[in-house]
This record gives C-alpha cells, structure tokens and sequence, in this order.
C-alpha cells in the first residue's frame, strides 16, 4: 500500500505533477508532506 503514496515520506523529492521539491511540516506533533506549488498555503489565521 506504501508504493501508493505520493508525497508521504518523500522531503526534498520532486512533486509528480509539478516537479517542485516536496516539503514537510508538523502540524499537532504529526509530519505533513505536501508540495507547495500544487497545494499552497490558505491564509494565516
């Protein structure tokens, strides 16, 4: 089920879609991986 994944575990790789490097956050003690180009940031709250 791990070879499904498209960012999870992959910082620094290429995005897919886009090519952007993969970032990770903590958000609640847990990572999050997440390419900023194709999902930006909403605005701060």
């Amino acid at each position: 089920m791990q070879r499904a994944f498209k960012v999870y575990g992959r910082t620094n790789e290429p995005c897919d879609r886009c090519g952007t490097p993969i970032e990770k956050t903590r958000t609640v003690g847990r990572g999050t991986w997440y390419c900023p180009h194709c999902q930006p940031r909403g605005p701060e709250r």
